[in-house]
């Protein structure tokens, strides 16, 4: 097997409360890749040691839900949600997933999911509408044929933001864009709030938290600035790019991207609302502002210190002009949206909780940085921050690939302080082959079992097996991926458990998807 794992490492990165990371496409180092023929999917834990895991088929998606012990507690091969189908190109569109799932707090599942057939749809096309369902512990589908939740633009493939509230409800945001001129248009940030049973409960609409400086014709003020073209926007301007994420009580941190144009500045606010849909936050507070572009970012995780009520914030973004490398911000703030602590890593990262108020960092690190596939070497590295983001393990590599290779990773903490790492190497331009392999570390960030790798999946006939899902509970760590019989693709979906020690739980692995 290429590569290598390095044992004896520290790494992660800790947070207190709500933890939401923004982070630039440019500046992710790998993008994963799946191959042809791949089924989509994703998964999130029961809170009761089982998961449920969503898939998408060619007739739509279907949910399965997967007890502790590894036992399908619905029909065989899952059940369908939506009615109207996600269907999209394999070929043309690979891995392309169109839709998301989300825990509803209860003991349940939310699906959110776009209403179209193909993607993308014409550039000019009118919005994308979203669609969620929520799902019972038992399969019983709970908001009729669905509600609408939001929108997104013909050729966008997200769905949203979704937010449990803890009661079996969630808060979901979207832009809610008006058209102006062929492909622009006008940006309104939204959120509203659905209750358990699926009743909009903030108004038709939902609550308006910002929008955009509208589209006009260019002035002779806008030309002596240097703005070029015949139609622009005052700035600075939010610019239709946000996150959404709990405050760990019920309500949420809406967190979006503002473009200062004319100044070549970006900027990303913060504002906190209530369950009841009101502001916390009686105004917008800047996380962060930089020359270099956050305008396409991703919450990692969020986490939730009810010990002081604070909230942290983790967010990324390039350092400087010029400089193609991002950085890492804690932001710590309390109930009313006052800075308490503010702390700025050289690095960019996912993050997860520790289970101890700190959280995990992993990254990619690859060299050299920017140069062909075939000459770069790609590690994953980790560190362990407490929650005022001072160091619990130094930054270090985990897991070595060796030149050429495709590194596809996840990472869940052990809710001890330690974490356990996933993850596949793929081969050549194909990112072909590739088996799954877990390691876990203790509190120190020392090697606790599995040094070199524990094999998840042991069947000898599984020769592709793809980017692996990691999902903590409390009896175990549930590895799910789309495997395959052929070296190309993976058109099964089959789950692994892994106990303490490494050991595994459900033999060499079941399959979900019939």
């Amino acid at each position: 097997m290429a590569g290598k794992a390095i044992g004896k490492m520290r790494w992660l990165i800790s947070v207190p409360i709500v933890v939401a990371v923004l982070a630039a496409s440019a500046l992710l180092i790998l993008k994963f890749r799946e191959a042809p023929g791949t089924l989509p999917f994703r998964a999130i834990g029961d809170g009761s040691g089982g998961v449920f895991v969503a898939w998408q088929e060619s007739q739509g998606v279907r949910v399965q839900h997967i007890d502790a012990s590894g036992q399908p507690l619905w029909a065989k091969g899952g059940i369908p949600v939506q009615k109207i189908a996600t269907q999209v190109n394999p070929r043309v569109y690979p891995g392309l997933t169109l839709f998301m799932l989300t825990a509803d707090g209860t003991g349940g599942a939310i699906l959110t999911w776009q209403d179209r057939l193909t993607f993308p749809g014409p550039l000019e096309g009118p919005p994308v509408k979203l669609y969620s369902q929520r799902l019972s512990a038992d399969g019983e589908l709970l908001w009729n044929d669905g509600v609408v939740t939001g929108m997104v633009e013909p050729i966008s493939s997200g769905t949203g933001w979704v937010v449990p509230d803890g009661t079996g409800g969630a808060i979901f945001g979207w832009n809610d864009y008006k058209t102006y001129f062929r492909a622009l248009h006008d940006d309104f940030l939204r959120l509203q709030k659905v209750s358990p049973d699926g009743r909009l409960l903030w108004g038709p609409e939902g609550v308006l938290v910002t929008a955009s400086s509208p589209y006009r014709p260019m002035t002779e003020q806008d030309r002596a600035l240097g703005i070029q073209g015949t139609i622009t926007r005052s700035w600075p301007t939010y610019d239709g790019h946000q996150v959404v994420v709990s405050d760990g009580a019920g309500g949420a941190i809406a967190i979006w991207h503002e473009e200062d144009y004319p100044n070549r500045m970006h900027r990303i606010h913060a504002r906190r609302l209530d369950a009841n849909g009101s502001f916390a936050w009686p105004e917008p507070v800047l996380l962060r502002a930089s020359s270099n572009s956050f305008s396409d970012f991703s919450p990692l995780a969020s986490a939730a210190d009810e010990s002081d009520g604070t909230v942290t914030l983790v967010v990324q973004g390039g350092q400087g002009v010029g400089d193609p490398h991002p950085s890492t911000t804690l932001v710590r703030f309390d109930r009313d949206g006052h800075v308490v602590s503010q702390q700025t890593l050289p690095s960019s990262a996912y993050v997860v909780s520790d289970g101890r108020g700190g959280v995990i960092l992993w990254r990619y690190e690859q060299t050299p940085f920017v140069g062909p596939p075939s000459e770069r070497s790609v590690s994953l590295h980790v560190q362990r921050l407490d929650r005022d983001g001072s160091e619990l393990w130094t930054d270090r590599p985990v897991i070595a690939a060796e030149k050429g290779e495709y590194l596809d990773a996840d990472a869940v903490g052990d809710g001890s302080g330690g974490a356990i790492v996933v993850w596949r190497f793929g081969q050549g331009e194909d990112n072909a082959y590739g088996k799954i392999f877990a390691l876990g570390l203790d509190a120190a960030g020392n090697t606790a079992w599995g040094e070199g790798g524990v094999a998840l999946f042991t069947d000898s006939r599984l020769k592709y097996q793809g980017r692996p899902t990691a999902i903590r509970t409390a009896s175990g760590t549930i590895v799910i991926a789309a495997v395959g019989r052929g070296a190309m693709r993976g058109d099964m979906i089959y789950a692994q458990k892994v106990g303490d020690g490494g050991r595994l739980l459900w033999s060499s692995g079941i399959r979900i998807d019939r």
